[in-house]
């Protein structure tokens, strides 16, 4: 992989900005704009704070009986995350499966109520502290120029919006682990079927 200063880099961003004005700029958020992973933040700190709801008991006990993580046995909604949480720092459980499983496992939860935890996390986090200034930059020349920049993550989707707005720049949209809503609650799997 061959690696740019940010100077090179932006100017790469212009000479593409010239020759298509009307381009968008997309990037990922954990580990590219800012330092860190705040999917597994969010869910960290609802695993130690035994936030998750009964809501999402089902849905993670069939996920973690089918990827063998757990027997049918009655766990908390804590108990099973941690299991499949486990799995996946061990290599047991896919990156994929668990990014799924953070998005829907908030199950319960009203918007409103989730996008508060989020900002909770996120400043715990440190997330100002987080972003790379690189990528300040980066953000700043495509407000200069008025190129709709997309953040795209694996990670779910209220906790991705929440650090969007944190970065202060205006942000086309957000492509996240969305899950599915019932009315202004979240439901135990992902939407649009993309289970």
């Amino acid at each position: 992989m061959t690696q740019v200063t940010v100077s090179e880099l932006i100017g790469q961003l212009e000479a593409a900005y010239d020759a298509h004005p009307t381009g968008v700029l997309a990037s990922d958020g954990d580990f590219t704009i800012w330092d860190g992973d705040i999917g597994e933040a969010l869910f960290e700190a609802a695993l130690e704070g035994d936030l998750l709801r009964d809501e999402a008991r089902a849905a993670l006990c069939r996920e973690a009986v089918a990827a063998g993580v757990v027997g049918a046995g009655e766990l908390s909604p804590r108990e099973l995350g941690l299991s499949l949480y486990a799995a996946y720092r061990d290599g047991r459980y896919t990156e994929l499966d668990v990014c799924c499983t953070m998005a829907w496992a908030f199950a319960g939860y009203r918007h409103d109520e989730l996008a508060a935890l989020c900002d909770e996390v996120l400043d715990r986090f440190g997330f100002e502290a987080r972003v790379r200034p690189e990528m300040r930059q980066v953000l700043d020349w495509a407000t200069a120029r008025q190129v709709r920049f997309f953040l795209v993550s694996a990670s779910p989707l209220a906790v991705v919006d929440a650090a969007a707005r944190r970065l202060g720049v205006p942000i086309a949209g957000t492509v996240a682990m969305t899950p599915a809503t019932e009315g202004d609650v979240l439901l135990a799997r992902l939407g649009l079927d993309a289970t």
